[in-house]
Protein backbone atom coordinates (compact mmCIF):
# COMPACT_ATOMS: atom_id res chain seq x y z
CA UNK A 1 0.00 0.00 0.00
CA UNK A 2 2.30 2.28 1.30
CA UNK A 3 4.56 1.75 -2.35
CA UNK A 4 1.61 2.66 -4.10
CA UNK A 5 1.34 6.03 -2.63
CA UNK A 6 4.71 6.86 -2.95
CA UNK A 7 4.40 6.29 -6.72
CA UNK A 8 1.27 8.32 -7.06
CA UNK A 9 3.14 11.15 -5.41
CA UNK A 10 6.07 10.80 -6.75
CA UNK A 11 4.04 11.07 -10.24
CA UNK A 12 1.98 14.30 -9.04
CA UNK A 13 5.12 15.90 -8.05
CA UNK A 14 6.53 15.31 -11.46
CA UNK A 15 3.33 16.33 -13.17
CA UNK A 16 3.18 19.74 -11.02
CA UNK A 17 -0.09 18.96 -9.66
CA UNK A 18 -0.97 22.32 -7.96
CA UNK A 19 -3.38 20.45 -5.47
CA UNK A 20 -0.79 18.43 -4.42
CA UNK A 21 0.31 20.40 -1.51
CA UNK A 22 1.18 17.90 1.03
CA UNK A 23 3.01 14.60 1.03
CA UNK A 24 2.13 12.09 3.54
CA UNK A 25 4.31 8.94 4.28
CA UNK A 26 4.71 8.79 7.57
CA UNK A 27 5.07 4.93 8.90
CA UNK A 28 3.71 3.98 12.58
CA UNK A 29 5.50 1.58 14.82
CA UNK A 30 2.95 -1.24 13.67
CA UNK A 31 3.59 -1.19 9.95
CA UNK A 32 7.54 -0.49 10.13
CA UNK A 33 8.08 -3.21 7.34
CA UNK A 34 6.12 -0.49 5.09
CA UNK A 35 8.87 2.08 5.28
CA UNK A 36 10.73 4.04 2.48
CA UNK A 37 14.02 2.73 1.32
CA UNK A 38 16.62 5.35 0.94
CA UNK A 39 16.45 4.91 -2.68
CA UNK A 40 12.59 5.64 -2.84
CA UNK A 41 13.43 8.78 -0.57
CA UNK A 42 15.81 9.80 -3.30
CA UNK A 43 13.83 9.41 -6.21
CA UNK A 44 10.54 11.48 -3.87
CA UNK A 45 13.73 14.45 -3.56
CA UNK A 46 14.10 14.07 -7.17
CA UNK A 47 10.61 14.59 -7.70
CA UNK A 48 10.66 18.26 -5.56
CA UNK A 49 13.41 19.55 -7.28
CA UNK A 50 11.23 20.97 -10.19
CA UNK A 51 8.06 21.44 -8.09
CA UNK A 52 6.14 24.37 -6.91
CA UNK A 53 3.31 23.60 -5.50
CA UNK A 54 4.22 21.06 -2.42
CA UNK A 55 4.76 22.78 0.60
CA UNK A 56 4.95 20.00 3.03
CA UNK A 57 6.90 16.69 3.39
CA UNK A 58 5.96 14.43 6.16
CA UNK A 59 8.17 11.23 6.72
CA UNK A 60 8.31 10.43 10.21
CA UNK A 61 8.92 7.01 11.44
CA UNK A 62 10.61 5.96 8.24
CA UNK A 63 13.60 4.01 9.93
CA UNK A 64 15.13 3.43 6.81
CA UNK A 65 16.15 6.82 5.92
CA UNK A 66 19.07 8.03 7.13
CA UNK A 67 20.79 10.59 4.15
CA UNK A 68 18.93 13.91 3.40
CA UNK A 69 21.67 14.49 0.86
CA UNK A 70 19.15 13.94 -1.86
CA UNK A 71 16.76 16.38 -0.35
CA UNK A 72 19.74 19.27 0.15
CA UNK A 73 20.26 19.19 -3.43
CA UNK A 74 16.84 19.13 -4.45
CA UNK A 75 16.30 22.24 -2.45
CA UNK A 76 19.03 24.07 -4.67
CA UNK A 77 15.79 24.28 -7.22
CA UNK A 78 12.90 23.77 -5.16
CA UNK A 79 11.36 26.83 -4.00
CA UNK A 80 8.01 25.91 -2.40
CA UNK A 81 8.66 23.28 0.65
CA UNK A 82 8.40 24.81 3.33
CA UNK A 83 8.43 21.84 6.21
CA UNK A 84 9.83 18.72 6.37
CA UNK A 85 9.35 16.08 9.47
CA UNK A 86 11.66 13.64 9.78
CA UNK A 87 11.39 12.27 13.28
CA UNK A 88 11.64 9.03 14.13
CA UNK A 89 13.67 8.29 11.23
CA UNK A 90 17.01 7.21 10.76
CA UNK A 91 18.39 10.50 9.94
CA UNK A 92 20.83 11.92 12.52
CA UNK A 93 19.67 15.09 15.03
CA UNK A 94 22.45 17.46 13.22
CA UNK A 95 20.87 16.64 9.35
CA UNK A 96 17.40 17.18 10.56
CA UNK A 97 18.47 20.02 12.06
CA UNK A 98 20.25 21.27 9.19
CA UNK A 99 17.09 21.09 6.85
CA UNK A 100 15.07 22.68 9.15
CA UNK A 101 17.32 25.66 9.25
CA UNK A 102 17.80 26.21 5.31
CA UNK A 103 13.86 25.77 4.95
CA UNK A 104 13.11 28.49 7.99
CA UNK A 105 15.96 30.87 7.13
CA UNK A 106 14.64 30.99 3.37
CA UNK A 107 11.13 31.43 4.23
CA UNK A 108 11.80 34.39 6.28
CA UNK A 109 13.79 35.86 3.65
CA UNK A 110 10.85 34.78 1.41
CA UNK A 111 8.45 37.01 3.80
CA UNK A 112 10.84 39.87 3.39
CA UNK A 113 11.35 39.79 -0.08
CA UNK A 114 7.49 38.30 -1.78
CA UNK A 115 4.78 41.51 -1.84
CA UNK A 116 1.97 38.76 -1.91
CA UNK A 117 3.59 38.21 1.85
CA UNK A 118 3.22 41.30 3.59
CA UNK A 119 -0.65 41.26 2.56
CA UNK A 120 -0.98 37.91 4.28
CA UNK A 121 -3.46 37.37 7.11
CA UNK A 122 -2.11 34.65 8.39
CA UNK A 123 1.32 33.02 8.67
CA UNK A 124 1.63 29.24 10.25
CA UNK A 125 5.07 28.72 11.15
CA UNK A 126 4.54 25.65 13.39
CA UNK A 127 7.03 23.26 13.79
CA UNK A 128 9.32 24.67 11.57
CA UNK A 129 12.39 24.75 14.03
CA UNK A 130 12.19 28.09 14.67
CA UNK A 131 14.67 29.39 17.27
CA UNK A 132 14.96 32.43 19.60
CA UNK A 133 17.36 33.80 16.95
CA UNK A 134 14.66 34.02 14.57
CA UNK A 135 12.64 36.62 15.65
CA UNK A 136 14.01 39.66 15.19
CA UNK A 137 15.10 38.21 11.23
CA UNK A 138 11.14 37.40 11.27
CA UNK A 139 9.80 40.94 12.86
CA UNK A 140 12.35 42.82 10.47
CA UNK A 141 11.06 40.21 7.75
CA UNK A 142 6.96 41.72 8.96
CA UNK A 143 8.27 45.71 9.64
CA UNK A 144 5.74 46.68 6.41
CA UNK A 145 2.91 43.83 6.77
CA UNK A 146 -0.40 45.75 7.95
CA UNK A 147 -2.67 42.67 7.00
CA UNK A 148 -1.39 40.05 9.43
CA UNK A 149 -4.31 39.31 12.21
CA UNK A 150 -3.11 35.99 13.09
CA UNK A 151 0.61 34.03 13.87
CA UNK A 152 1.44 30.29 14.46
CA UNK A 153 4.40 29.12 16.48
CA UNK A 154 3.31 26.01 18.37
CA UNK A 155 5.62 23.22 18.49
CA UNK A 156 8.87 24.96 18.25
CA UNK A 157 10.59 23.97 20.66
CA UNK A 158 13.72 25.97 20.61
CA UNK A 159 11.32 29.34 20.52
CA UNK A 160 11.60 29.55 24.54
CA UNK A 161 11.73 33.21 25.54
CA UNK A 162 8.19 35.21 25.35
CA UNK A 163 9.82 38.45 25.82
CA UNK A 164 11.26 37.88 22.07
CA UNK A 165 7.12 36.85 20.67
CA UNK A 166 6.19 40.21 22.61
CA UNK A 167 9.11 42.45 21.11
CA UNK A 168 8.08 40.99 17.73
CA UNK A 169 4.11 41.85 17.80
CA UNK A 170 5.46 45.42 19.49
CA UNK A 171 7.83 46.40 16.53
CA UNK A 172 5.24 47.18 13.81
CA UNK A 173 2.13 48.97 15.23
CA UNK A 174 0.71 48.78 11.97
CA UNK A 175 0.29 45.44 12.21
CA UNK A 176 -3.16 44.07 13.48
CA UNK A 177 -1.75 40.69 15.18
CA UNK A 178 -4.40 39.56 17.42
CA UNK A 179 -3.95 36.01 17.35
CA UNK A 180 -0.38 34.33 18.35
CA UNK A 181 -0.52 30.17 18.98
CA UNK A 182 2.49 29.04 21.35
CA UNK A 183 1.25 25.79 22.19
CA UNK A 184 3.90 23.30 22.60
CA UNK A 185 6.66 25.54 22.20
CA UNK A 186 9.53 26.30 24.60
CA UNK A 187 8.00 29.65 26.06
CA UNK A 188 6.43 28.67 29.94
CA UNK A 189 3.58 29.33 31.30
CA UNK A 190 4.73 33.02 32.62
CA UNK A 191 5.96 33.92 28.95
CA UNK A 192 2.76 32.70 27.03
CA UNK A 193 1.09 34.34 29.98
CA UNK A 194 2.84 38.03 28.91
CA UNK A 195 1.68 37.45 25.46
CA UNK A 196 -1.26 36.75 25.97
CA UNK A 197 -2.17 39.71 27.71
CA UNK A 198 -0.56 41.66 25.24
CA UNK A 199 -2.92 40.64 22.97
CA UNK A 200 -5.90 41.00 24.57
CA UNK A 201 -4.94 44.72 24.69
CA UNK A 202 -4.25 44.58 21.37
CA UNK A 203 -7.98 43.35 20.52
CA UNK A 204 -9.33 45.85 22.55
CA UNK A 205 -7.42 48.52 21.03
CA UNK A 206 -8.28 47.16 17.44
CA UNK A 207 -12.46 46.96 18.14
CA UNK A 208 -12.37 50.25 19.32
CA UNK A 209 -10.74 51.64 16.09
CA UNK A 210 -12.83 49.46 13.89
CA UNK A 211 -16.21 50.58 15.64
CA UNK A 212 -14.81 54.09 15.54
CA UNK A 213 -14.24 53.55 11.84
CA UNK A 214 -17.78 51.40 11.25
CA UNK A 215 -15.77 48.37 10.03
CA UNK A 216 -16.73 46.17 12.99
CA UNK A 217 -19.67 44.22 11.67
CA UNK A 218 -22.49 42.91 12.96
CA UNK A 219 -20.79 41.04 16.13
CA UNK A 220 -18.04 42.16 18.08
CA UNK A 221 -15.89 39.46 19.60
CA UNK A 222 -14.48 40.58 22.73
CA UNK A 223 -14.72 37.43 24.77
CA UNK A 224 -11.54 36.41 26.57
CA UNK A 225 -10.00 39.93 25.58
CA UNK A 226 -8.41 40.62 29.13
CA UNK A 227 -11.36 43.48 29.70
CA UNK A 228 -11.70 45.39 33.01
CA UNK A 229 -14.66 48.36 33.80
CA UNK A 230 -12.39 51.25 32.32
CA UNK A 231 -11.44 49.08 28.75
CA UNK A 232 -14.77 48.03 28.75
CA UNK A 233 -15.92 52.00 29.07
CA UNK A 234 -13.79 52.88 25.65
CA UNK A 235 -15.51 50.38 24.01
CA UNK A 236 -19.18 51.72 24.96
CA UNK A 237 -17.75 55.30 23.68
CA UNK A 238 -17.05 53.94 20.63
CA UNK A 239 -20.24 51.41 20.20
CA UNK A 240 -22.38 55.17 21.54
CA UNK A 241 -21.32 55.83 18.03
CA UNK A 242 -21.41 52.77 15.91
CA UNK A 243 -24.39 52.19 13.66
CA UNK A 244 -23.03 48.55 12.18
CA UNK A 245 -22.84 46.31 15.36
CA UNK A 246 -25.70 44.50 16.94
CA UNK A 247 -24.22 41.58 19.11
CA UNK A 248 -21.54 41.92 21.62
CA UNK A 249 -19.82 39.07 23.73
CA UNK A 250 -17.95 40.09 26.72
CA UNK A 251 -17.36 36.04 28.34
CA UNK A 252 -14.53 35.12 29.90
CA UNK A 253 -13.59 38.66 31.17
CA UNK A 254 -13.40 38.28 35.07
CA UNK A 255 -12.00 41.22 35.50
CA UNK A 256 -15.31 43.35 34.61
CA UNK A 257 -17.36 44.21 37.96
CA UNK A 258 -20.78 44.55 38.45
CA UNK A 259 -21.02 48.46 38.45
CA UNK A 260 -18.77 48.60 35.39
CA UNK A 261 -21.11 46.34 33.54
CA UNK A 262 -24.15 48.64 35.01
CA UNK A 263 -22.24 51.57 34.07
CA UNK A 264 -21.90 50.75 30.48
CA UNK A 265 -25.54 49.79 30.23
CA UNK A 266 -26.25 52.89 31.62
CA UNK A 267 -23.98 55.08 28.72
CA UNK A 268 -25.60 53.16 25.69
CA UNK A 269 -29.00 53.24 26.91
CA UNK A 270 -27.97 57.06 26.45
CA UNK A 271 -26.75 56.64 23.21
CA UNK A 272 -29.93 57.06 20.36
CA UNK A 273 -27.43 56.21 17.51
CA UNK A 274 -25.97 52.71 19.22
CA UNK A 275 -27.36 49.76 17.41
CA UNK A 276 -25.99 47.24 19.92
CA UNK A 277 -29.39 44.69 20.57
CA UNK A 278 -27.64 41.74 22.74
CA UNK A 279 -24.49 41.20 25.42
CA UNK A 280 -23.46 37.94 26.00
CA UNK A 281 -21.16 37.11 29.34
CA UNK A 282 -20.56 34.55 31.67
CA UNK A 283 -23.18 33.03 33.34
CA UNK A 284 -23.13 33.79 37.03
CA UNK A 285 -20.91 36.69 36.54
CA UNK A 286 -23.62 39.24 37.26
CA UNK A 287 -26.11 38.74 40.65
CA UNK A 288 -29.80 38.63 40.57
CA UNK A 289 -30.22 42.38 40.20
CA UNK A 290 -27.62 43.12 37.79
CA UNK A 291 -28.71 40.35 35.45
CA UNK A 292 -32.70 41.95 35.53
CA UNK A 293 -30.84 45.51 34.72
CA UNK A 294 -28.91 43.69 31.24
CA UNK A 295 -32.52 41.95 30.65
CA UNK A 296 -34.31 45.29 30.69
CA UNK A 297 -31.79 46.67 28.12
CA UNK A 298 -31.71 44.14 26.33
CA UNK A 299 -35.25 44.37 25.35
CA UNK A 300 -35.74 48.23 25.72
CA UNK A 301 -32.61 47.79 22.77
CA UNK A 302 -34.40 45.27 20.85
CA UNK A 303 -37.87 47.44 20.72
CA UNK A 304 -36.92 50.72 20.52
CA UNK A 305 -34.49 49.64 17.13
CA UNK A 306 -37.32 47.27 15.46
CA UNK A 307 -39.67 50.05 16.46
CA UNK A 308 -37.46 52.44 14.18
CA UNK A 309 -36.90 49.93 11.60
CA UNK A 310 -33.36 49.80 12.15
CA UNK A 311 -31.29 48.83 8.90
CA UNK A 312 -28.71 46.92 10.41
CA UNK A 313 -31.19 44.41 12.65
CA UNK A 314 -31.78 41.56 10.45
CA UNK A 315 -32.02 38.78 13.31
CA UNK A 316 -33.58 39.25 16.40
CA UNK A 317 -32.01 36.93 19.25
CA UNK A 318 -34.79 37.17 22.19
CA UNK A 319 -33.59 33.63 23.89
CA UNK A 320 -33.31 32.63 27.04
CA UNK A 321 -34.80 36.07 28.48
CA UNK A 322 -37.76 34.55 30.67
CA UNK A 323 -40.22 36.80 28.35
CA UNK A 324 -44.35 36.44 29.51
CA UNK A 325 -46.87 36.35 26.89
CA UNK A 326 -47.41 39.64 27.69
CA UNK A 327 -44.08 41.07 26.79
CA UNK A 328 -44.61 39.20 23.68
CA UNK A 329 -47.65 40.12 22.30
CA UNK A 330 -47.71 43.81 23.68
CA UNK A 331 -43.92 44.86 23.26
CA UNK A 332 -42.42 42.52 20.47
CA UNK A 333 -44.51 41.65 18.14
CA UNK A 334 -45.88 45.15 17.47
CA UNK A 335 -41.99 46.55 17.23
CA UNK A 336 -41.58 43.49 14.99
CA UNK A 337 -44.16 44.55 12.50
CA UNK A 338 -43.04 48.34 12.01
CA UNK A 339 -39.63 47.08 10.79
CA UNK A 340 -39.10 45.35 7.09
CA UNK A 341 -35.79 44.63 7.91
CA UNK A 342 -36.12 41.39 10.27
CA UNK A 343 -35.16 37.93 8.91
CA UNK A 344 -35.52 35.42 11.90
CA UNK A 345 -36.76 35.70 15.57
CA UNK A 346 -35.33 33.73 18.19
CA UNK A 347 -37.74 33.03 21.37
CA UNK A 348 -35.84 29.93 22.30
CA UNK A 349 -35.65 29.07 26.17
CA UNK A 350 -38.21 31.25 27.22
CA UNK A 351 -40.50 28.52 28.71
CA UNK A 352 -43.82 31.15 30.07
CA UNK A 353 -44.22 32.16 26.28
CA UNK A 354 -47.30 29.62 24.72
CA UNK A 355 -47.84 28.87 21.02
CA UNK A 356 -51.27 30.17 21.30
CA UNK A 357 -49.17 33.84 22.03
CA UNK A 358 -47.45 33.39 18.62
CA UNK A 359 -50.33 31.99 16.73
CA UNK A 360 -53.25 33.83 17.88
CA UNK A 361 -54.28 37.77 17.00
CA UNK A 362 -51.57 40.44 15.86
CA UNK A 363 -49.29 37.42 16.04
CA UNK A 364 -45.98 36.32 14.02
CA UNK A 365 -46.89 36.59 10.78
CA UNK A 366 -43.28 36.95 8.90
CA UNK A 367 -40.13 35.61 9.44
CA UNK A 368 -38.52 32.38 11.32
CA UNK A 369 -39.29 31.63 14.84
CA UNK A 370 -37.56 29.44 16.83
Amino acid sequence: MMRAVWADYCKRLHNNDEECVEVELSCSADRVRESLSQREFDDLSAALRGNRHCRSLILWGNKELSSVDSLLGALQDNTSLERVNLELTGVEADRRELVARMLINRRIDRLAADPDMQRATTLDLSCTGLENKDMKRLGQALRSNVCLTSLSLWGNKGLTNGRLVEELIQANEAMPLVQVSLDDSGVDEDGVAGVEKLLAARRVQRSIALLDANESGRVLNLAHSGLDDKSLAAVGASLARNTSTTSLLLGGNPALTKQGVLSFLTALSASPACQLAHISVDAGQLDAAASARLRAWRLQAVIRLLEHASPSLTSVDLSRMDLTNKEVEKLVLPALARSPHVASLSLARNRAVTDECLRGEGGLVRGGVE
